[in-house]
């Protein structure tokens, strides 16, 4: 959906209602809200599923995050994910489940955990640094 400042955000429709508006999930709210569909309001964005197992990196407060996907909800770009073992968090925090909305800015498959990630950060920034000698 596009706002009035011209910026956007990703959601799913869940229904047309009896007034001819859509009730509207955006990602990352936990209300549906009313909208009109203006054909200039919307466009089509991609539906993102994962199975169970799935292991993903998720942009969540103001980190990221190594998961794995426990239950993707019958509807839309929920799903039911579970914390991993990651470098410098809590091991309090593996196992930790949580509900999230995955949209096209948010998350990636994980194809590097991220100790991996960092160790090739920590390499490249040597490389930089010692290029720069």
């Amino acid at each position: 959906l596009v706002d009035g400042d011209g910026g956007g955000r990703e959601g799913t429709v869940r229904r047309l209602l009896d007034n001819g508006k859509y009730e509207v999930h955006l990602d990352g709210d936990g209300k549906f809200v009313e909208t009109e569909m203006a054909l200039k309001q919307h466009m089509p964005a991609g539906i993102w599923r994962y199975m169970p197992g799935q292991e993903l990196v998720v942009f969540h407060g103001d980190a990221w995050l190594d998961v794995r996907v426990r239950k993707p909800e019958s509807k839309g770009n929920r799903h039911l994910l579970e914390e991993l073992s990651a470098p410098g968090s809590s091991p309090a925090r593996a196992g930790h489940r949580f509900v999230f909305d995955l949209n096209t800015f948010n998350h990636s498959p994980l194809w590097l955990n991220s100790d991996a990630w960092l160790q090739e950060q920590c390499r490249w920034d040597w490389c930089v640094l010692a290029s720069s000698l």
